[in-house]
């Protein structure tokens, strides 16, 4: 009876028989070590007797064991021995004697040689009685793991989520607002980790929570007490806040504005503007509920990269408007008036200094006196000028040495120093440090602060100028240990034309606006000229600059 197989099962079947043929071979070489070729059929047939049909079949094609070959059948023919004999495994699932066989034949090898040649017969129903009592153990062994690891799972999750579902309790609780509700979980599992993290968490949420009702108490104070006005929109343009300087800047209550969209309100079309595209910054003028300049700064407030709303300050600069107008009148009076006596007295020194020598001591006391006022008048106009200078100019930026300059600063004064018996001495790191800034502005802080620190220093006392890098910026200071300010006037340093009355006459500051120079040039930096000073003791100056 032929059994028909598929081509899935015929592969299946063949390397079945080819893995028990190779062990078979494997064992024959293995007894051969021991024993002549010709008594390995006792051996084949007292170990193998079970196999229904093996044949060995020497190098010369003689046989040396068979069991059960029916007779009449060629083997020394089969298609399998002469793959064999060509040094591969022949196979083929074919019928055989009218049944249906998987027919393998391969080399015995011994020693890298071979010695014969092994041909076995499997029936394929027994084959396939074997595959299938081995997949019905599979199967039934992976069932039973299934239903054990099922049931396994089960009580592992009802153990595990138990701690779990305290957990998630504790979590809704603190979510709603019950901060101080603690997680109880105890032990040292996941779950238990989870809970300690889950504390710390709550823990530091809390200090979080307190923090940012401080920020916003301090937040609340500084917005309703800032002297500028100040109103916030969302991104629709609906106004969210303003405080109390911009309702009473514009005349208008919050009732008028929150929540309103800004260009139906009643406030100027500048503001309008520049809360809908947020302008960097502009100048108008109100005349209601009172005259005034306003300079208005918009800028966005962006979340994510995206606007979210604006926020604009308005600044009521009409003082510092009529500042700066009297200013002007005054500079460019100043600057009318003493051009022209200059120009007299010049001409009358020369005179004098032609005239006869009658009577020298006093001709040349008279020069001298006439020289120095003229000189002091010489001073006062260009102070005004580069004051006014300062302020109109716009400084361009650069990058340049901390290191070059200060020693530059420090060539330049080291014979004036020397000569009126000051020590000037510099510290500087070991490496140039770059800086962004003008660079002539800067010369000009420097030179100005080292002046006023050797002429205010008495003889053989010390003058420093020093630079240190700190984080993104550099500190540059001048400090001496010469004759110091008055307390009373640390707060008044800066403005325009104060003198510090000194009671030796040599010490009388010449104009009045170097200070005010220098202040001037580091707020156009974003810097500010930092003092420390004690009468007696010395003074100290210092500044920031952008670190490049």
């Amino acid at each position: 009876m032929i059994v028909s197989i598929s081509d899935y099962q015929s592969q299946g079947l063949t390397e079945y028989a080819i893995n028990q043929a190779n062990w078979v071979s494997y064992d024959i070489s293995y007894e051969l070590q021991r024993i002549n070729i010709s008594k390995i059929e006792s051996f084949l047939h007292k170990k193998y007797g079970n196999i229904s049909w093996m044949i060995l079949v020497d190098t010369d094609g003689e046989i040396i064991s068979s069991t059960g070959r029916p007779p009449g059948v060629d083997i020394l023919n089969y298609p399998e021995l002469i793959e064999s004999r060509k040094g591969s495994i022949g196979h083929s699932v074919r019928e055989v004697d009218g049944n249906l066989y998987v027919v393998v034949a391969l080399p015995v090898i011994m020693e890298d040689t071979t010695v014969a040649h092994l041909i076995l017969h499997y029936p394929a129903t027994v084959i396939q009685t074997s595959v299938v009592r081995i997949i019905k153990f599979i199967i039934s062994t992976f069932l039973f793991a299934l239903v054990l690891g099922a049931i396994l799972i089960f009580f592992s999750m009802q153990y595990q989520t138990k701690p779990l579902l305290k957990l998630i309790d504790d979590a809704r609780a603190i979510s709603s607002g019950e901060m101080n509700r603690k997680f109880t979980t105890s032990g040292t599992d996941e779950v238990a980790q989870l809970s300690r993290a889950l504390q710390i968490m709550v823990s530091r949420l809390k200090i979080a929570l307190n923090v940012a009702r401080e920020e916003q108490s301090r937040f609340d104070a500084v917005f309703t007490n800032m002297m500028d006005g100040l109103v916030v929109a969302d991104a629709e343009g609906r106004i969210i806040l303003a405080n109390s300087a911009f309702l009473t800047m514009f005349g208008i209550t919050l009732a008028e504005l929150a929540g309103f969209d800004v260009r139906k309100c009643n406030l100027p079309k500048e503001i309008i503007e520049s809360i809908i595209f947020t302008q960097q910054e502009k100048e108008m003028k109100i005349t209601k509920p009172t005259e005034r300049i306003i300079r208005i700064r918009s800028a966005p407030i962006d979340e994510s990269d995206e606007a979210v709303g604006s926020i604009t300050i308005c600044e009521d600069i009409t003082r510092i408007k009529a500042l700066e107008a009297s200013e002007r009148e005054f500079t460019q009076y100043i600057s009318h008036e003493l051009k022209t006596p200059l120009t007299s007295l010049s001409a009358t020194v020369e005179t004098l200094q032609d005239m006869p020598d009658d009577n020298p001591k006093i001709r040349h006391k008279f020069l001298g006196n006439l020289s120095g006022d003229i000189e002091r008048l010489k001073k006062l106009v260009n102070s005004i000028i580069t004051f006014q200078r300062t302020r109109d100019t716009i400084d361009e930026l650069e990058r340049f040495g901390a290191v070059d300059i200060v020693m530059e600063v420090h060539g330049k004064f080291l014979a004036y120093a020397h000569k009126i018996g000051v020590y000037l001495d510099m510290e500087l790191p070991d490496d140039e440090i770059n800086v962004i800034a003008n660079y002539d502005r800067i010369m000009q802080v420097l030179t100005n602060l080292v002046d006023n620190a050797i002429r205010f220093t008495l003889k053989d006392g010390r003058v420093e100028i020093g630079i240190r890098y700190e984080t993104n910026r550099v500190l540059f200071w001048v400090l001496d240990t010469g004759i110091g300010i008055p307390e009373y006037y640390l707060d008044k340093l800066g403005e325009r034309f104060i003198k510090i009355p000194r009671k030796n006459h040599k010490y009388d500051t010449q104009v009045g606006l170097g200070l005010s120079i220098c202040m001037e040039i580091l707020n156009r930096h974003g810097s500010r000229l930092e003092v420390e000073s004690k009468e007696g003791k010395g003074s100290k100056f210092s500044f920031y600059l952008r670190k490049a």
